[in-house]
């Protein structure tokens, strides 16, 4: 599963409402002002001197710890069940399409209730599904069937999960200080899939794969703990119509204002894209590198301390990267990039370019979600994060589609395409819309 961190200083064009649509330069009744400039001082960790985005920034951490350290339990226990690469698709990409259908949905039920309980809920029913795999595991009574019921309702429960943490950030944290608080989630993520791997080999080891899902229920557990902790304010939810109108409201939102549905497409035309290195990766460390599957972790960990550095040019620099022209460009390098290392036959330049889309991969989520963030209402946020996580999960189409077209031509030649075209559109889209060449405010 991909989560998206949504980070980036707010660009002047952004606040610009369609013809028709509502004016957002206007003050709101909820939430911080519009101008998201990154806050003058307080260094890289600013965003932990509030109270509550501390609290809520070690909760995520453990869950997220306990998600990377499950995935080596998880994928031991198909592999030994099944012995099919299939049934590790299936499991690993099942979450994937609840996601992508229910995302809008846990949209509205974030804008409709509390946040926190609804994040608590969803966590709590994520551990609870750990600790039924962990029992059916140890008691021998484990069979695939439950792996695949697993990864679907976890897919059910980060549906609802993902909108309703992306929108209490935006509630923890002042204006100018959200680009350094979601890059600080990104960095906690980026960490986890480096450290959390290692870990979870170890637990294999000592406690076996049922020991996995043991500590992804003690993570989950420890974010739901924190959480309940965290102080929200009081916004009124939206109930004053059905969840359907709510929902329309939220995409009528969308629509009416350009730079938030520009900034969509952004993001989504490289997960339909270039996104598929992440899914072709054991293809091009066995047979187009000749290094074996032992490469496959390296060059995945290559990637993710590019996201990790990515993410800490964001924390850092957030005043000069934070902005849409900004995350536009590093949009049309990392297919650029992805396109490289698709062509490249030497291994260290080939890790060297993977950690080059990490970081550009970062830079241009980071800033496409986070100025979303900030110019929506505190009212829409669930909704309109419900909608932007969507675009995310258009990966799991893009990496069946390079992967179909792999198998016609070569995984080389397919890639080298899918990274061409996704840079080809989105610099289309950079000169259809001119105003993304802004420089953002600083």
């Amino acid at each position: 599963m991909n989560q998206p961190e949504a980070a980036g200083a707010a660009d002047p064009t952004l606040g610009r409402a369609a013809p028709g649509g509502d004016q957002q330069e206007r003050p709101l009744e909820h939430g911080p002002p519009i101008d998201g400039r990154p806050a003058v001082g307080g260094g890289a960790l600013r965003s932990l001197r509030h109270r509550d985005f501390r609290i809520f920034w070690c909760g995520f951490g453990a869950g997220v710890l306990g998600f990377q350290v499950l995935r080596v339990g998880l994928g031991l226990l198909v592999y030994e069940l099944t012995g099919s690469a299939l049934y590790l698709a299936l499991v690993f990409g099942g979450d994937s399409i609840p996601m992508l259908l229910l995302s809008p949905i846990g949209g509205v039920l974030s804008d409709r209730m509390n946040r926190k309980a609804v994040l608590m809920a969803s966590r709590s029913c994520v551990a609870l599904l750990a600790v039924a795999i962990a029992i059916l595991t140890a008691t021998d009574m484990i069979a695939v069937w439950h792996l695949l019921v697993f990864a679907l309702l976890s897919g059910i429960c980060y549906a609802i999960d993902v909108p309703a943490r992306q929108a209490m950030i935006h509630s923890l944290v002042p204006a100018g200080d959200l680009v350094n608080a979601i890059a600080l989630t990104s960095i906690i993520r980026q960490a986890a899939r480096i450290v959390g791997p290692a870990l979870g080999s170890v637990a294999v080891l000592t406690l076996g794969a049922e020991g996995t899902f043991a500590i992804m229920a003690v993570g989950q557990a420890g974010n739901v703990l924190l959480v309940a902790l965290v102080r929200l304010p009081r916004d009124a939810p939206a109930r004053t119509a059905s969840a359907a109108a709510n929902l329309k409201e939220g995409l009528r939102f969308v629509a009416a204002h350009e730079p938030v549905w520009t900034l969509m497409l952004v993001s989504a035309i490289p997960a339909m894209t270039a996104m598929a290195y992440q899914s072709l990766t054991p293809v091009f460390a066995q047979d187009v590198l000749g290094r074996g599957s032992a490469a496959i972790g390296v060059m995945l960990t290559a990637a993710g301390i590019g996201a990790l550095a990515g993410a800490a040019l964001m924390m850092a620099f957030a005043r000069w990267f934070g902005g849409a022209r900004a995350a536009t460009i590093a949009a049309i390098t990392f297919g650029l990039v992805v396109g490289a290392f698709a062509l490249t036959q030497s291994y260290p330049l080939a890790l060297l370019l993977l950690v080059a889309a990490g970081a550009t991969g970062a830079v241009y989520s980071i800033g496409t979600g986070s100025i979303i963030q900030q110019r929506t209402p505190r009212e829409l946020q669930g909704r309109v994060m419900g909608v932007y996580q969507t675009t995310w999960e258009l990966q799991v189409i893009g990496a069946l589609a390079v992967g179909a077209l792999a198998d016609v031509t070569s995984a080389p030649a397919a890639l080298a395409l899918a990274g061409l075209v996704g840079s080809a559109l989105i610099g289309a889209l950079l000169l259809l819309r001119p105003g993304m060449n802004d420089t953002p405010p600083v």
